[in-house]
């Protein structure tokens, strides 16, 4: 017959275990970072899965640096000035802005984003160089979003027609009902919002120019008034060069083009 050896067999079983714990008390003692976000699917929602992957990048790349991260779904309004005063570390996701570097501190670059003028098949943008040439459209903006300085100053002067609007879909279906002639948002949000929450014979009435209206960066923003902000940038900004040093950023990033978020 043969011996058991319970010895050895413990031992197997005990480091596995031991590793197991260890890194569940990790993960438990890991300092967590609030993080106050916007709806901005495919970007970022709370009904995507890991958030979207905005929040994935995010959450990764805090990861890497010893952090654990929870997200506060909120009006982008509200969002934002929760984290101004200090209730939440950061803020998801925003393009520069003077007037938000008095209050916040920008994260490196999460994103390469460019916005567009959508518009109506039967009532085309075809060429545009500079908001002269728009003046005699109507444009649906959406209220708390950054677009240019240019863009709203030319709307104060009166050389743009803006309407506002609380959400980016009450914008494009102003736009599929005609009430609107042009709505600005960036490419893959457009396409996105015309897929999701449109029937296909509404979608198709609808296409893009190709010349944008800008491109910029998207960064998440530290507040200001939160204790050890230059610590928790440091941190994100180190796991985020991790995440994109390693592959990961881009392997995330090629699950969003293909529409897995």
């Amino acid at each position: 017959m043969q011996k058991l050896n319970i010895t050895n067999n413990t031992t197997n079983l005990f480091w596995p275990v031991l590793l197991l714990l260890l890194s569940w008390s990790c993960l438990s003692n890991a300092e967590k970072v609030s993080i106050a976000a916007g709806e901005y699917p495919p970007w970022l929602s709370k009904d995507l899965p890991h958030n979207g992957f905005i929040a994935q990048v995010i959450t990764e790349s805090f990861k890497a640096s010893g952090y654990q991260t929870t997200f506060t779904f909120l009006p982008w309004k509200r969002a934002y000035a929760d984290a101004k005063k200090g209730k939440y570390v950061a803020t998801a996701y925003w393009y520069p802005s003077k007037d938000r570097e008095i209050s916040f501190i920008y994260s490196a670059p999460l994103t390469n984003e460019s916005t567009h003028f959508f518009y109506r098949k039967d009532n085309p943008l075809k060429q545009w160089n500079t908001f002269s040439d728009l003046k005699d459209y109507k444009i649906g903006a959406t209220d708390g979003f950054t677009y240019t300085e240019e863009f709203w100053n030319a709307g104060e002067d009166g050389n743009l027609i803006i309407e506002t609007a609380m959400r980016d879909e009450l914008n494009m279906a102003k736009l599929v009902k005609g009430r609107i002639d042009l709505f600005p948002v960036e490419k893959h949000l457009g396409i996105n919002i015309l897929l999701n929450h449109f029937k296909p014979h509404a979608a198709y009435l609808i296409d893009f120019h190709s010349k944008p209206l800008f491109s910029t960066t998207g960064h998440l923003l530290f507040s200001k008034a939160y204790p050890d902000t230059l610590k928790l940038v440091t941190a994100f900004n180190s796991g985020l060069k991790k995440l994109r040093d390693s592959g990961r950023y881009e392997e995330l990033l090629d699950l969003h083009i293909i529409g897995q978020y």
